[in-house]
């Protein structure tokens, strides 16, 4: 997905979040922040975020305490549920919704895939949602002048 959105909005700086333990680099990001950032410089760095992508999670949550856009993929979490109206949820495009069917939902799938099909996200899709987001007078005005 960063490779799509480089591609089509080459000025847009990329910073990438996480925790070691959940958490791959992302090739193609300017900047790489992988478990180097307690929660409180993240919760700074969200705060003054244009825009935020995350799969649902926390800090998804922090984003719109702070009024931060925010375009989230589902997976087995509930859209309706968890999905803000401001921001862009993108659901998934099989299954999903599965959330809690299980004990170990987080860990293995209830229906049996190797690879859950709820968090499998096809990238266009995702950088088209952002690119429209951006598209906006207002947001691409203020990505442009930080």
């Amino acid at each position: 997905m960063v490779a799509v959105l480089r591609r089509d909005l080459p000025r847009l700086r990329i910073v990438q979040l996480g925790v070691p333990a959940t958490s791959r680099a992302i090739a193609g990001v300017d900047v790489g922040l992988i478990g180097q950032t307690s929660l409180a410089e993240a919760a700074a760095l969200i705060k003054h975020a244009a825009w935020h992508i995350d799969v649902e999670s926390g800090l998804v949550h922090l984003a719109r305490c702070f009024g931060t856009r925010c375009t989230v993929i589902f997976g087995p979490t509930s859209v309706a549920y968890f999905g803000y109206r401001e921001n862009d949820n993108i659901a998934p495009s099989a299954c999903g919704d599965c959330w809690w069917l299980t004990e170990t939902w987080m860990a293995k799938c209830p229906k049996g895939h190797a690879v859950p099909v709820c968090t499998q996200q096809d990238s266009e899709r995702i950088a088209q949602t952002v690119r429209e987001a951006l598209a906006v007078p207002a947001v691409a005005a203020e990505l442009l002048a930080g």
